[in-house]
C-alpha cells in the first residue's frame, strides 16, 4: 500500500520550508505547557504525571494493552491463522527495533497518546524494497502535524520532527490520535481537563507545605510588654526556627520572661472532611477522564466483589478496545502492500482480558462444545494449553436435529417409533418400581 501513496519527500520539503522555519521559531508553543489554570498552576504532560491518579491511569492502560499478544495473521477459508513466516511477524510480536521490545513499544505509544493526545512511530523502510525493517517511537512533543490544504480541501498530511529537522511522509508514520474534531490531530485529555489536574496537584502541594511547616497554626505567643515591629519580627523568627517545622515536633521550648504561649483551636488537620472529599472527587474525575474504573487505581470506596467484574468488562470494551482498534488500523494501513492487505492483518488479542473467571469460562466452553461451535482443541488453544490428537472433532447431542431432518417425512417415520418405544420403556420402569 505504501508504494501507491508515496508522494516524494523533496516536493514536501519545497512547499513547506517556510512553514517549518516559522514552526522552529515557535518550538515548544502549545507543547511545553497546556496553559495556566485558575489555581495558578501550569499543567503540562510531564508534570501531570506527578499527580498519582494520572500516573496510575496512564500506567494501567498502557500496561494492560502492552501485555497482550500483538501478531500478524493471515485469512484462510477456516478463519484466521498466525502468519509465522511473515516478514513483519518478528517486528510486530517481539522486537519492533533493536533497542526495545514489543511491550515497551506499545507502552511508549500509548503513554504519549494518553498524555499528549497523539502518538507517533516512524516506519523505517528498506530503501530497495520499501518493506518496514523497524519501528521507532517519536516523542509527541517533538512532532509537528502539518495539513496541506488547498481551497479548504485537505490534500496531504505530513510530519515534521522539530528535534531532528526531518520531514516524514504520512505513509511512514504510525499516528494514533485521541479525540479529534478534524480527523487528523488528537486533543490531549490533560489539556482539556487541566483544571482538574491542577486541583489535584494543588491539593498535594498543600499537604506537602502543611507537613513542611509543621502543620497549621496551633497557638500564639503573648507578651506582657510592648514590642516594636523589629523586636516582634526577631522574636517570631527565633521562635519559628526553634519550634517550627516537622523536625521540631515534640520538642521542649523555653520562652523569655514576660512571654507566654497560648494554645488555640483553629488548626485544620488533613483529615478534614472537605479536604478528603476534594481528594476523592479529583481522583474520581481523573479516572473518569481516562475511562479507568476507580478500583484499578486503588480507589475501592464504591467497589464490591460483584461489580468489579462488570467494571472490568466495561473497561475492556469502552476504554481499551477503541485504542487497540486504532493501533491495528494504523499498522494495517501502512505496513502491508495492496496484495498483502487482502490476506494479512495485525491484531492485538483482547480475549485474555474478556475471559472472566474460571466458572464463567467453564460454562461458556461447555455450551460452545455442546453446540459444535468449538472443538476441545479450540478450547485448549483459548486457554493457552497444548492440544491433543483427535481433539479437533466437533460433537452434538444425539437428540439434536437439523431443521431439514425434522421436516423430512422419511426421517420422522423412523424417529416416531423410536420415540414411542422410549416412552413405553419409561412407563414400564415406573410401573415396576411402583409394584
Amino acid at each position: 500500500m505504501y508504494s501507491t501513496f508515496k508522494k516524494g519527500i523533496q516536493k514536501i520539503k519545497s512547499i513547506s520550508r517556510s512553514f517549518f522555519n516559522w514552526a522552529d521559531s515557535r518550538k515548544g508553543f502549545g507543547f511545553s505547557f497546556f496553559g495556566t489554570t485558575a489555581a495558578g498552576i501550569n499543567v503540562s504532560a510531564e508534570n501531570a504525571l506527578s499527580f498519582p491518579a494520572v500516573f496510575a491511569c496512564v500506567k494501567s492502560i498502557s500496561d494492560d494493552i502492552a501485555s497482550l499478544p500483538f501478531k500478524v495473521f493471515t485469512k484462510t477459508d477456516n478463519g484466521k491463522i498466525i502468519a509465522e513466516n511473515h516478514d513483519q511477524q518478528y517486528l510486530i510480536s517481539k522486537r519492533p527495533n533493536q533497542f526495545y521490545s514489543k511491550v515497551n513499544y506499545l507502552k511508549a505509544l500509548i503513554s504519549n497518546f494518553l498524555l499528549w493526545g497523539n502518538a507517533f512511530a516512524l516506519i523505517i523502510r528498506n530503501k530497495a524494497s520499501g518493506r518496514p525493517i523497524s519501528y521507532q517511537v517519536l516523542e509527541s512533543k517533538d512532532v509537528q502535524v502539518v495539513k496541506d490544504e488547498q481551497n479548504g480541501r485537505l490534500v496531504d498530511v505530513f510530519y515534521h520532527n522539530t528535534k531532528s529537522g526531518e520531514i516524514y511522509d504520512s505513509m511512514d508514520i504510525i499516528h494514533i490520535a485521541d479525540f479529534t474534531t478534524d480527523g487528523i490531530i488528537g486533543k490531549s485529555r490533560i489539556k482539556i481537563a487541566r483544571e482538574t489536574v491542577a486541583q489535584g496537584i494543588g491539593l498535594i502541594n498543600y499537604a506537602s507545605k502543611y507537613y513542611r511547616d509543621g502543620g497549621a497554626l496551633s497557638g500564639v505567643v503573648e507578651s506582657d510588654g510592648h514590642l516594636t515591629n523589629e523586636a516582634l519580627a526577631k522574636a517570631q523568627q527565633t521562635f519559628t526556627e526553634a519550634f517550627g517545622g516537622g523536625d521540631n515536633v515534640g520538642g521542649v521550648g523555653f520562652l523569655p520572661k514576660g512571654m507566654k504561649f497560648k494554645q488555640v483551636k483553629m488548626s485544620m488537620p488533613l483529615t478534614d472532611m472537605e479536604y478528603m472529599a476534594s481528594r476523592k472527587f479529583v481522583l474520581e474525575e481523573i479516572a473518569r477522564i481516562f475511562g479507568v474504573p476507580p478500583h484499578k487505581i486503588g480507589h475501592l470506596e464504591k467497589s464490591s466483589f460483584n461489580n468489579i467484574h462488570e467494571q472490568n468488562m466495561e473497561y475492556v470494551q469502552n476504554t481499551l478496545l477503541p485504542i487497540v482498534t486504532m493501533i491495528e488500523e494504523e499498522h494495517n494501513a501502512k505496513i502491508f502492500t495492496h496484495k498483502e492487505e487482502k490476506q494479512s492483518f495485525v491484531k492485538i488479542e483482547l480475549k485474555g482480558l474478556l475471559r472472566g473467571d474460571i466458572k464463567q469460562r467453564s460454562e461458556f466452553y461447555t455450551k460452545m462444545i455442546d453446540r459444535a461451535v468449538l472443538s476441545p482443541n479450540d478450547v485448549l488453544r483459548l486457554e493457552d494449553m497444548p492440544t491433543y490428537e483427535g481433539g479437533e472433532i466437533r460433537i452434538l447431542p444425539s437428540n439434536y436435529l437439523s431443521i431439514e431432518k425434522f421436516d423430512d417425512p422419511d426421517f420422522r417415520k423412523v424417529a416416531k417409533p423410536k420415540k414411542e418405544k422410549e416412552i413405553k420403556q419409561k412407563k414400564s420402569k415406573k410401573n415396576h418400581h411402583e409394584n
